[in-house]
């Protein structure tokens, strides 16, 4: 019984100029996801006037493509190490257009709430496709120029979001005014789906670790508790179940950390090892993260 090449066989088996346009198929990923993380705030004010969205929409508008992102990150790259890294990347990148267009053509608040949802749920699936996918393509020694230039790409991408959306809010394509923000990534999801099939190396992880589908329950347990009454207790006038959903966040992270390292111990395939946490480079970047994602989130909540 022969064994199908594993990912990193495939990557390493790669020409030099076939791992550069590899590379730029995940660049153009890259940028998409992290582009319509920031691009919707410039677009708040015509969304308002054309759907009648109120605050507690455009919260969510906002606010529910990084949480649902967050939600399934992890178990997204763990999907890639089961399923196979191309694999993943083009259902999600599939995944993403297809949402992408519901945005678009969105006819209520509602509809563009859940059409966002499930944009930050397939960039989950996506995302950590792509750091996976540069680690297999570049040894260690170039891996770190690559990693890098991902970082000055992605702050860049995310600063010049707002501007771009509203270059074309502006340009009022088509007649589609903030709806160009969304339609925009049909022809370039299509275009990277064709690319990463052609460009992308196939295979899985020789190694993977099994999916942890309780983690991961009680991590979408938590942030929803957390996000919930943030931003619907204002609205309600704070009802008392609000203060009792947003108290569980504390047993649920209790419950959460146990389970983490009594999953670690018996498995070794926990949905995040505690031990990171111990890593204070970890810790640094972990608290610099949230610091920008507050402050980027926090522009358009008012």
């Amino acid at each position: 019984m022969t064994t199908a090449p594993s990912a990193r066989d495939q990557a390493s088996s790669l020409a030099p100029r076939a791992r550069t346009l590899a590379f730029a198929t995940l660049t153009v990923a890259f940028v998409m996801d992290v582009l319509d993380s920031t691009i919707v705030n410039i677009a708040i004010p015509a969304i308002r006037a054309d759907l009648g969205a109120g605050p507690v929409a455009v919260q969510w508008m906002v606010a529910g493509y990084s949480m649902a992102f967050a939600m399934l990150l992890v178990s997204g790259g763990r999907m890639g190490d089961v399923l196979g890294y191309r694999r993943m990347f083009i259902g999600g990148m599939l995944g993403f257009t297809l949402a992408s267009m519901l945005c678009g053509v969105a006819p209520t608040p509602t509809a563009l709430i859940v059409a966002r949802l499930v944009q930050g749920a397939t960039a989950a699936c996506m995302g950590p496709q792509v750091l996976a996918l540069v680690q297999l393509l570049y040894p260690p020694h170039e891996r770190v120029a690559a990693l890098s230039f991902f970082g000055v790409l992605g702050g860049l991408t995310a600063v010049l979001g707002p501007v771009i959306g509203g270059a074309l809010i502006e340009a009022n394509i088509a007649g589609l005014g903030w709806r160009a923000i969304f339609l925009i990534n049909l022809p370039i999801g299509a275009g990277g789906i064709v690319a990463a099939w052609y460009l992308l190396p196939g295979g899985r992880s020789p190694d993977p670790l099994r999916i942890d589908w309780a983690g991961n329950a009680l991590v979408v347990a938590l942030l929803f508790a957390l996000v919930f009454p943030l931003i619907e207790a204002r609205a309600l006038d704070w009802p008392w179940w609000c203060f009792g959903l947003f108290a569980t966040t504390v047993p649920l992270g209790m419950v959460l950390w146990w389970h983490l390292r009594r999953k670690t111990v018996r498995t070794g395939s926990a949905l995040l090892d505690p031990a990171m946490f111990q890593d204070r480079s970890f810790s640094n970047g972990l608290l610099t993260s949230l610091v920008f994602a507050v402050a980027g989130e926090g522009s358009c909540w008012c």
